[in-house]
């Protein structure tokens, strides 16, 4: 395949955000959350329907690229990959999340990430910004513990809330028609039941104030100095 084609470099992204994201949930539910992102970005990027994913699948040959997605414009390309990085960032809520990204790279080949700002991905930006918010959350965190009357404990708040933690998951079920995903714990039992359509709309909501997805390149250098300067 042509390593300068659109196909080989979603193809190559995509696998590396799968084992990426795999290793810090399970493989069944990243390679189900990239199926929910893709499929609800669709409308606004028509050419993610050349990506698709097999789910429920034991074989390592999850991903598949159709070659019409070579058609397309390279920077909305980009940008599709940005968004569907960016969102599967957001779903770790954890210090995993800071060096996502770095891992994420060492998970893909290197052409293709030296070829990534070709199609208008900066890597290094989207580290800065996964940086910058979990610099937010721990200052919110702080401010959160100074006016508590009890004492603080971050770990047991962050299970509390859901009653389970990523560790505590073995397996999950994927629901194509529903788009929902089952949790289920090392016994078997029943962690959660996730509704993947709700929380991929609400994390697309957040990426974007107005639902606008077209940043200009002038705003990425801006916001690179703003987060490198915080």
């Amino acid at each position: 395949m042509n390593k300068c084609t659109n196909a080989y470099v979603v193809e190559k992204m995509m696998y590396g955000l799968y084992n990426t994201a795999g290793r810090r949930t399970t493989y069944s539910f990243a390679i189900a959350i990239m199926d929910t992102i893709t499929r609800t970005l669709e409308p606004r990027y028509d050419f993610l329907k050349y990506l698709m994913f097999k789910i429920q699948s034991d074989s390592n040959d999850v991903i598949k690229i159709d070659p019409n997605i070579n058609f397309a414009d390279p920077a909305k390309v980009g940008k599709a990959i940005e968004t569907i990085v960016n969102i599967v960032c957001m779903d770790l809520h954890e210090k995993a999340g800071l060096y996502f990204i770095n891992e994420l790279k060492k998970n893909t080949d290197q052409d293709v990430i030296e070829s990534l700002n070709n199609f208008g991905v900066d890597l290094e930006l989207l580290k800065i910004q996964q940086h910058y918010i979990y610099r937010q959350s721990k200052r919110i965190e702080t401010i959160n513990k100074e006016n508590l009357k009890e004492p603080y404990d971050n770990k047991h708040e962050k299970k509390s809330f859901l009653n389970y933690t990523w560790e505590d998951v073995s397996n999950c079920e994927y629901d194509s028609t529903n788009k929902t995903c089952i949790l289920y714990d090392k016994e078997g039992n029943v962690l959660d039941n996730l509704d993947l359509n709700y929380i991929v709309k609400n994390y697309i909501k957040s990426l974007s104030e107005e639902d606008n997805f077209e940043v200009s390149i002038d705003k990425k250098i801006g916001d690179k100095e703003k987060y490198m300067n915080v």
